[in-house]
C-alpha cells in the first residue's frame, strides 16, 4: 500500500516536474516511513526519479546557475529525494 502511493506521487510527479510542493510531499512520506522503519520497494520510485534526472536535472541546473530560486529550491528538494531513494543523479 505505501509503495503504491509512492509510486503513485512519482509517477505524477513525472508529469509535473517542475511541482516543488509534490516534491516536498514525497519526501515528507519517505521521511516518516524512515522513522517507522517500515520496509518499501522503491524500485519503480527509483527508475522514475533517474528518468527524471536525466530529462530535467540539467535544465534546472541552468536556470538555478542563472538565480532561478525555484530552481534552486527545486534541486535541493530533488536531491534530497534521491538520498532517499538511494539513487544518485550524477
Amino acid at each position: 500500500m505505501v509503495t503504491e502511493k509512492i509510486n503513485s506521487l512519482m509517477r505524477e510527479l513525472s508529469r509535473k516536474p517542475d511541482q516543488v510542493a509534490l516534491l516536498e510531499t514525497i519526501e515528507n512520506l519517505l521521511v516518516g516511513l524512515g522513522d517507522l522503519g517500515l520496509e518499501t520497494d522503491l524500485w519503480m520510485a527509483q527508475n522514475i526519479y533517474f528518468s527524471m534526472c536525466k530529462a530535467h536535472y540539467d535544465a534546472m541546473e541552468e536556470r538555478a546557475s542563472q538565480g532561478n530560486e525555484a530552481a534552486k529550491t527545486w534541486l535541493k528538494h530533488f536531491n534530497v529525494l534521491g538520498e532517499y531513494l538511494r539513487v544518485g543523479c550524477r
